[in-house]
């Protein structure tokens, strides 16, 4: 089965070629600018230069059987968004558009859209936190007119955190981690917030049993499905990692207020009738195996980044944890 992924370098993308190259003829689709050192040797790989005649020859030329589109442009704070909107929505929207449209042209069996939890903050219905998640929506919202002339079947997994070895990003266990190698205090929020989170290799499953139910005929056209996990509070959180560590975190809980438009307990399956817990899907890697391997595989030394998380400290907690205006 060939299969055009967007996103593919980034750290789900990554992964997903990584655990599946062996299981599907993947195609990466990437920018210009895209790193793909980590990818080069287990897929095809092109750079989109954002010509959608180009993308229509790729299409032709390939004969894909599905897309698994996981491409987005990323921004927590809109604070600053004069400084990004246009990324954001060139990526968010106009991009995946141009896929969409590409898709209808040379048919395709199947596409499955990425959304976020951001898109309902605190609330059972559409409820934006921020940008990104109003972007993200949007999108969702062009598939919908596309689904509906269209025989390609349409459906969607909403991903809500995740971790894993090697992972850049600036994350709350990279961060835990961090202050747990240095001995310094962090500041946070009262922490009661309620986290579902999952190993990057366990969202790989997902797209995996999403993809076979889209080739079997038997997911649902239009569907929101989830891999929604046993939550916790991120002060739980925090007691189990340094559990599964056997480390120590300076915390200071309590000392930063919410964030504007926390969200408290994420949008599931049981909130929405919309949105379906994936079939077939078991979470295989447990929160205490996976924090074991995440730390041993990333150890407590500067092999995977410390040096660049440690400068981006301010941003994250900035993000985290901003005093509402």
């Amino acid at each position: 089965m060939k299969i055009l992924l967007t996103g593919a370098s980034g750290f789900v993308g990554t992964n997903f070629i990584l655990e599946l190259h062996n299981k599907y003829d993947i195609v990466a689709l990437v920018r210009e600018s895209s790193d793909i050192s980590k990818i080069e040797k287990y897929c095809k790989v092109y750079r989109y230069d954002g010509n959608i005649e180009s993308l229509m020859n790729l299409f032709k030329k390939e004969k894909f059987d599905g897309v698994v589109h996981l491409a987005a442009f990323q921004r927590l704070d809109d604070d600053n968004a004069k400084d990004f909107i246009d990324s954001m929505i060139y990526t968010n929207i106009t991009f995946g558009s141009h896929i969409l449209e590409a898709s209808k042209k040379y048919y395709i069996k199947f596409f499955i859209n990425t959304l976020s939890s951001f898109q309902y903050a605190n609330s059972n219905i559409y409820s934006p936190m921020n940008l990104l998640a109003a972007t993200k929506h949007a999108f969702y919202k062009i598939i919908y007119l596309y689904s509906t002339s269209n025989p390609i079947l349409f459906c969607h997994l909403l991903l809500y955190d995740n971790y894993g070895e090697n992972d850049k990003r600036v994350k709350i266990f990279n961060l835990w981690k961090e202050i747990a190698k240095s001995g310094e205090n962090l500041d946070m929020s009262p922490g009661e917030q309620k986290m579902d989170i999952i190993h990057v290799r366990d969202v790989v499953s997902g797209f995996d049993t999403l993809i076979e139910l889209c080739n079997k005929k038997e997911a649902i056209n239009g569907q929101i499905y989830t891999l929604e996990s046993k939550r916790h509070t991120l002060k739980e959180l925090a007691r189990l990692f340094e559990k599964y560590t056997d480390s120590k975190l300076n915390i200071t809980w309590g000392a930063k207020p919410y964030r504007k438009n926390e969200i408290m307990n994420p949008i599931s399956s049981h909130d929405n009738k919309d949105i379906m817990k994936l079939p077939n899907f078991n979470q295989k890697i447990s929160l205490k195996e996976g924090l074991k391997s995440f730390v041993s595989r990333n150890d407590m030394t500067n092999n995977w980044g410390g040096v660049a998380l440690k400068n981006d400290f301010i941003t994250y907690i900035y993000y985290l944890h901003k005093k509402v205006a």
